[in-house]
């Protein structure tokens, strides 16, 4: 992705107005591509993590398991409710994801 597109996504995802953020969100998953990668890692400590951590983790998610955990474990110490957004992602506990599978295959 080049910089002012790049730019330009993180500016949207950090404003106030919902459907501008899905869409940059959005936009993000389907844009960014392995060169991204170490600029996703960097927004892993930022507001707009959730977003960076979606392509993050179709793009080199085992390569970065730390990096995400540690991303989602921020969640929790701001006081998020990240149970629920990872059940509605299809991560809920007991079910095989593909993620899960790449993560703990012995």
């Amino acid at each position: 992705m080049n910089p002012a597109e790049w730019k330009e996504i993180v500016s949207a995802l950090d404003t106030a107005d919902v459907p501008t953020c899905v869409e940059a969100a959005a936009r993000f998953r389907a844009e960014s591509g392995v060169e991204d990668v170490p600029n996703l890692l960097g927004l892993l400590g930022s507001s707009v993590r959730e977003a960076a951590a979606w392509p993050l983790a179709e793009l080199a998610g085992p390569c970065v398991p730390s990096a995400l955990f540690a991303a989602y474990q921020r969640g929790f110490d701001e006081g998020h409710d990240n149970f629920n957004r990872t059940v509605d992602r299809g991560f809920a506990p007991g079910r095989v994801t593909r993620l899960t599978c790449i993560l703990w295959a012995p």
